[in-house]
C-alpha cells in the first residue's frame, strides 16, 4: 500500500542518489541530471497534485521543493565541480491545481540558487486528468519563459523532430540546447540524415558509411531540384503561398505567444493584425507578405525575438526558395490547437488569459 516518506526514507533515498552520482563520475559521465519531472518521486514532491503532505515537506511552493533541493545538494556536493548538474522539471502540469509555468520559473530560480547549470524543460505526465495542448515545439515557450525570468540556461524538448526545429530554437534564444529522444528511437541516424538533409555535408559519418553520405546528400538535392522545377510561377501560386507562410508565421506563432505568456496586446499590432486578416485574401502576393514581415519585425511591440529574427531570415530567401522558406517558417512557429480561440481573443483586442489552462 502507498504510503507518505518518511525522514528515513528520505534519507535513505537521498543517500541513494548521492552513490548513483559517485558511480557516474568514477565512470567518467560528463554531465549529470536530475529528473525531477514527470510523476517521479522528486517530481511527486513539487506537483501540489501529488504531494499532499503536512509536514515541512508539503504546502508552499518553497517546501514542497525542499527535498528536491535537499537532494540536489547532496549530488552537487560529490559531483566534480567542473561537470554540469541539469534538472529536469515539469514545467506546466496540465491540470488545473496544478504546476504552472509560473510556477516553474520559481521551482527553476531554486534550483539555480542551489548550483543548477540548466534546467531541463519538459511538461505534464504527472496526473492521468491532464489536458496537454500538443503541437511541434509545443514545450519550447516553457524554456523561453523559464530562461529569460530564472536567468538560467535551458534545455527544450518535445516534439523537436527535424533540425530546422531545433536550429531556429537555438537561433532565437528561446533555450541554450535542444534534446531529441524519440527521433533517434525511431532513426538512430537520425542526426546524420538531419543534417544531410539541411545541406550540410561536414559532418564525418563512419567510415563503412560513407557511400550511405553521398548517396543521400545526391538523393536530397535531386529532390530539391525538382520541387523547384514543379514550383508555379503564375502569381496566384505565389499567393498563395504567401498566404500559408504569412499564417504560419503571424498567426501560429503569434497565438503560441498568448497561449503561453498571457501578455497583453499593443494597439499598434491590433492594426498590424488587421492587415494581416487582409493579406489572407486571394490577391495577396509575396511581395505583400514581405512588407508586412518586414513591418512587423521592427515593430517594438511585436512579442518573440523568436519571430523576428527568423522571419527576417527566411523572407530574405525571395521568392525562389519559397517552398524551402515555407517549411522554415513552419518549423519555427509553434502548432496549437488553441490557434482560433487565442486569434479571436487578439482580434477583439482582449488581453487573454490562457496560462494554466
Amino acid at each position: 500500500m502507498a504510503r507518505g516518506a518518511s525522514i528515513e526514507d528520505m534519507r535513505r533515498i537521498r543517500d541513494d542518489f548521492v552513490r548513483a552520482a559517485h558511480a557516474a563520475a568514477s565512470a567518467g559521465f560528463d554531465w549529470l541530471e536530475l529528473h525531477c519531472a514527470h510523476g517521479y518521486l522528486l517530481s511527486s514532491f513539487i506537483s501540489p497534485l501529488t504531494n499532499q503532505r503536512t509536514d515541512e515537506y508539503g504546502g508552499s511552493l518553497e517546501n514542497r521543493c525542499r527535498y528536491p533541493l535537499e537532494v540536489f545538494a547532496a549530488i552537487r556536493a560529490v559531483w566534480p565541480q567542473d561537470r554540469p548538474i541539469s534538472v529536469r522539471v515539469s514545467a506546466h502540469d496540465w491540470c488545473e491545481g496544478g504546476v504552472t509555468p509560473g510556477d516553474a520559473v520559481e521551482v527553476a530560480r531554486l534550483f539555480k540558487a542551489a548550483g543548477a547549470d540548466m534546467i531541463d524543460c519538459s511538461s505534464g505526465q504527472v496526473t492521468k486528468q491532464e489536458k496537454p495542448v500538443y503541437g511541434r515545439m509545443f514545450q519550447a515557450p516553457f524554456s523561453d519563459r523559464i530562461r529569460d525570468e530564472a536567468g538560467i540556461p535551458t534545455i527544450a524538448v518535445g516534439a523537436i523532430y527535424e533540425a530546422d526545429h531545433a536550429n531556429s530554437i537555438i537561433a532565437s534564444g528561446r533555450a541554450d540546447l535542444c534534446a531529441v529522444a524519440r527521433p533517434h528511437l525511431a532513426n538512430p541516424a537520425w542526426t546524420l540524415t538531419e543534417t544531410a538533409r539541411i545541406g550540410y555535408t561536414g559532418l564525418a559519418w563512419p567510415k563503412q558509411y560513407y557511400a550511405a553520405k553521398v548517396q543521400l546528400e545526391r538523393n536530397l538535392e535531386r529532390g530539391v531540384d525538382r520541387r523547384r522545377q514543379q514550383r508555379p510561377d503564375a502569381a496566384a501560386g505565389r499567393g498563395k503561398t504567401a498566404r500559408r507562410l504569412t499564417h504560419t508565421v503571424i498567426g501560429q506563432g503569434r497565438a503560441a505567444d498568448l497561449l503561453f505568456s498571457g501578455r497583453s496586446i499593443g494597439g499598434e499590432e491590433a492594426e498590424r493584425w488587421g492587415f494581416f486578416n487582409r493579406l489572407c485574401e486571394p490577391r495577396a502576393v509575396l511581395g505583400e507578405a514581405q512588407a508586412f514581415a518586414s513591418s512587423l519585425a521592427q515593430g517594438p511591440t511585436f512579442a518573440h525575438a523568436m519571430t523576428k529574427k527568423m522571419m527576417q531570415q527566411e523572407w530574405n530567401m525571395g521568392v525562389d526558395e519559397a517552398i524551402e522558406a515555407e517549411a522554415q517558417a513552419q518549423a519555427i512557429c509553434m502548432a496549437t490547437n488553441d490557434f482560433h480561440r487565442a486569434y479571436h481573443a487578439f482580434a477583439a483586442k482582449q488581453k487573454p488569459q490562457f496560462e494554466g489552462n
